[in-house]
């Protein structure tokens, strides 16, 4: 019974008495094993409990430091790049300015209204003169024509939110500008404010007024620059304010964990925006009451760097990172306690803490447990174990035995060996297996013996077949007075269908053939062979092209069984006048090309193909062929070789590898048309024979 039991199912069982068999030493080494695994477990985690602890505080605080660093680096850049787009706003109102007080004659203008009479909360244009002066004519042509500024003003207001106002002051007392509020001041000088004696002071320069209160009580920063009049001079400032209010609320906005937080100070280090900014209390000096490592990163910042320290920030030790705003020379800051970086790696030293005192109860109650079931497993294990591994051996080893002789004497050479088949199990298969192999083993050689020789035999004939039908074809290119020639021939197969042929008819006439016989391989040489010699053989009698081709075509159209056919194309050349007297029997259109001129298709009259049918006629044509004049007659082969893609070469192309240097010698046509196919062709077989001629008449 065992024998026609599965390979599979035998190896199965053993493997399961092997493995029962092994667990006795496996349960015995295993619980003696976890019992100091208990001990060093206990002890590693109370270890690991310390060093993670340690380890993970380190790592948070890198990459808080890191952290800190990275947002306020993106704070800067992008409060700076606000600050950036308010500046390229109000050097654009500066060139709009100085277009229109140059060209004023093309601005009418008009007199805004006092800041009062407008609706508040609304944005518009409004102005006064400063001090309550007089506005003779001069002043007032100067304000119509700054109050052109409207019309650059209001869009640039309109489509930058950040923008508070935006307006301008003039040597003369003019105060123009555009915004919301409607409030009025009558005792308010431009030319007294910070911002239009700064940008006075440096004409042409984009200037930032540090943050201050303005008339109305806010808190602003400004960006100014002078406008100059028609003769350079600086004639006023134009500038525009920020409030801080938007700044601050993108700052503030910035969190980092529970109690980290971000503010700003400006140039000369005070704070400007902070969280507790609104608080009465608030010192707005930072040193005020500042530890030393704080007033000492303080002075580390006002040289522009980029940088994080830890100081002691308000009675907390904490991280702070900066990053100046290069536009007006602030700070941005943000800062975190060092105890929130590092409360998680202290919850996680607490939790491991726990995790281990369970683990270590759950792994006493365990081992007991398994000390029990260990010893009753072994009992039983131990008794099936041995009763199987006797049993079972017999019955896989010997087999295999016996099957590895009999396959080392096939392995040797011994053909007629034969294995033994017993049973029904996978050794029994392999050794039919093996005995089917041998026989077919026996077979294929005999038969491989065979069709080695038959291959032999007719790769031999093959090649002397090539060799016979290269033979045929004239090879070797005569030296005439009258003209150059040069054939080629690369058939598709072994040996091919297409010819040509050339032959001095008498001292005066050279006949040229460029034929194509239907089909390919050995019956198209075959019957290459023949219509070669005919035509070859009835030109030299003399007559007409189409004479010659019409007792060609009767020859060939006897005993014609196989129904093959052959284009020709026939031309005979007058030495003499370069006269050629040509007719074809279905074959392709010649190329001719004249002196100093290219190569084009010369469509000539097509007669039906030769062995098609008998008692066809043929029509002769003439044309010539200058001195230093070409002709080109080819296959099908050329324009119809296809491409991996199913292209065709077609005739376009062909035209454009002759006239690549159509004054070139007949070999080196016949080679650029054959590199412009092998270019176009590229990987792809060839499908058909590849035959060309090209003569030259000397000049």
């Amino acid at each position: 019974m065992l024998n026609n039991l599965k390979i599979g199912s035998k190896i199965l069982i053993i493997m399961l008495m092997t493995a029962l068999g092994a667990l006795l030493v496996i349960s015995l080494i295993s619980y003696t094993e976890m019992l100091n695994l208990t001990k060093y477990s206990e002890n590693a985690n109370i270890q690991l409990g310390v060093t993670a602890a340690g380890q993970s505080a380190d790592a948070l605080l890198d990459q808080a430091e890191e952290y800190l660093q990275k947002i306020a680096s993106e704070q800067a850049r992008a409060n700076n790049a606000t600050l950036k787009q308010v500046q390229t706003e109000v050097l654009v109102a500066r060139d709009y300015l100085e277009k229109v007080i140059k060209d004023q004659d093309n601005f009418n203008g008009y007199l805004p209204p006092r800041p009062d009479l407008t609706p508040s909360g609304l944005p518009s244009a409004k102005g006064f003169l400063a001090g309550g002066g007089v506005m003779d004519a001069q002043t007032e042509h100067e304000y119509r024509v700054l109050s052109n500024a409207v019309y650059a003003f209001a869009p640039m207001f309109e489509n930058d939110k950040v923008l508070h106002n935006i307006y301008l002051g003039t040597e003369s007392g003019i105060s123009y500008r555009y915004s919301k509020s409607n409030k009025y001041n009558p005792d308010y000088d431009p030319r007294e404010r910070a911002w239009y004696t700064e940008a006075m002071k440096k004409p042409g320069e984009a200037i930032w007024i540090d943050t201050y209160f303005d008339s109305y009580g806010q808190i602003c920063v400004t960006c100014c620059t002078a406008f100059r009049d028609k003769s350079g001079k600086p004639t006023g400032v134009v500038a525009t304010d920020v409030t801080m209010d938007a700044m601050s609320k993108s700052i503030l906005s910035t969190k980092i964990g529970k109690e980290g937080y971000a503010f700003l100070l400006d140039s000369d280090g005070k704070y400007i925006a902070h969280p507790d900014f609104l608080d009465d209390s608030f010192e707005t000096d930072p040193k005020v009451g500042a530890s030393e490592d704080w007033i000492a990163l303080l002075g580390e910042m006002s040289d522009g760097s980029i940088g994080t320290g830890l100081v002691t920030l308000d009675g907390i030790q904490s991280y702070v990172s900066y990053a100046p705003l290069e536009q007006t020379g602030w700070t941005l800051c943000v800062t975190v306690p060092v105890n929130e970086v590092t409360a998680p790696a202290k919850a996680t030293k607490a939790q491991i803490d726990t995790y281990t005192e369970e683990a270590r109860a759950y792994i006493e109650a365990t081992l007991s447990q398994v000390l029990n079931r260990f010893i009753a497993l072994f009992a039983v294990c131990t008794l099936v174990f041995v009763f199987f591994s006797f049993l079972l051996s017999g019955t896989i080893t010997k087999p295999l035995k016996d099957l590895v002789t009999n396959v080392k004497m096939i392995g040797a050479g011994n053909l007629d060996a034969t294995i033994v088949v017993k049973g029904k199990d996978e050794i029994s298969d392999l050794g039919a297996a093996f005995n089917n192999m041998t026989s077919e083993l026996r077979e294929y050689m005999d038969n491989l013996t065979k069709v080695t020789a038959e291959k032999e035999r007719i790769g031999t004939e093959l090649s002397v077949a090539t060799e016979i039908q290269a033979s045929m074809l004239p090879n070797i290119f005569p030296e005439s007075e009258y003209f150059e020639l040069y054939a080629t021939m690369d058939p598709a197969k072994e040996v091919g269908g297409d010819f040509y042929d050339f032959f001095m008819i008498d001292e005066k006439h050279l006949a040229m053939v460029m034929a194509d016989v239907s089909g390919k391989g050995v019956p198209a040489a075959l019957f290459m062979v023949i219509s070669k010699s005919f035509i070859k053989n009835r030109s030299i009698m003399g007559g007409k092209p189409s004479e010659i081709l019409s007792f060609v075509n009767d020859q060939l159209c006897e005993n014609n069984s196989a129904e093959m056919f052959v284009t020709t194309w026939l031309g005979i050349m007058d030495l003499d006048t370069g006269v050629v007297t040509a007719a074809s029997a279905g074959h392709e259109f010649p190329c001719v090309r004249q002196p100093d001129g290219k190569f084009d298709l010369l469509k000539d009259p097509h007669g039906f193909v030769l062995a098609g049918m008998e008692g066809m006629r043929y029509k002769d044509y003439e044309f010539a062929v200058e001195k230093g004049g070409s002709l080109f007659v080819y296959t099908d082969g050329v324009p119809e070789a296809t491409n991996a893609e199913d292209e065709l070469f077609g005739n376009e192309r062909m035209l454009e590898a002759l006239n690549i240097n159509p004054d070139a010698s007949a070999k080196e046509v016949l080679e650029n048309v054959r590199a412009g196919v092998d270019a176009f062709v590229k990987d792809a077989p060839q499908f058909d024979d590849l035959t060309m001629l090209c003569m030259k008449r000397r000049a």
